[in-house]
């Protein structure tokens, strides 16, 4: 029997009001492990709990090697890092895991004609949960209609496909992953 060592590696995916730490409020934090079956989402409710998840994800950061976003290089690290010295936390541990930002490698080597990540999971058949072939306006515009509760609960809905497409997307990508990658050991 031989041992095969590999990196521990967590999709991760953030929900927030608005795409600025200054402005908006953190909604909650999905993650996953790469080539796990369960998603953990865990939902912001306020300033305190807000430093709660975040103490909770630099813990699973630190004990994570590599961690998989979606644009994540233009979301969750700056939005995170933010976040993290607002509440006196340190962020780095978003910065010692190596970090793969998907939007990133399909951009830059696929050229596939839309930057979502509906398109990517529609063009490698991936099937993805309907939530995400909504447009974000559109998700947001029936947020409203249904109350803060509603939206919170659409978010974290949302924050959960969204982790779930990410994960079968970079089992999908793993040759190409590896290949842009050479000094990864195998992820899966």
């Amino acid at each position: 029997m031989t041992l095969k060592l590999r990196p521990t590696t967590y999709v991760l995916k953030l929900q927030a009001s608005t795409p600025y730490p200054d402005t908006g409020r953190l909604v909650c934090i999905g993650y996953m492990l790469l080539g796990g079956d369960k998603v953990h989402v865990e939902a912001v409710e306020g300033p305190r709990s807000e430093r709660r998840v975040l103490r909770d994800l630099e813990r699973l950061l630190k004990s994570c090697h590599i961690y998989i976003t979606w644009d994540g290089a233009n979301l969750e690290v700056p939005y995170l890092t933010a976040t993290m010295l607002r509440h006196m936390l340190d962020p780095a541990p978003l910065y010692s895991a190596r970090h793969i930002d998907l939007a990133k490698i399909v951009s830059s080597q696929l050229r596939l004609s839309g930057t979502g990540i509906q398109e990517a999971c529609r063009f490698f058949r991936i099937p993805v949960d309907p939530l995400l072939k909504m447009s974000m306006r559109r998700h947001e515009g029936r947020g409203r209609e249904k109350g803060e509760r509603g939206a919170a609960r659409e978010s974290l809905a949302l924050c959960r496909a969204q982790v779930v497409a990410i994960e079968k997307l970079s089992r999908r990508l793993l040759p190409l992953i590896s290949a842009l990658n050479p000094d990864l050991p195998t992820l899966l």
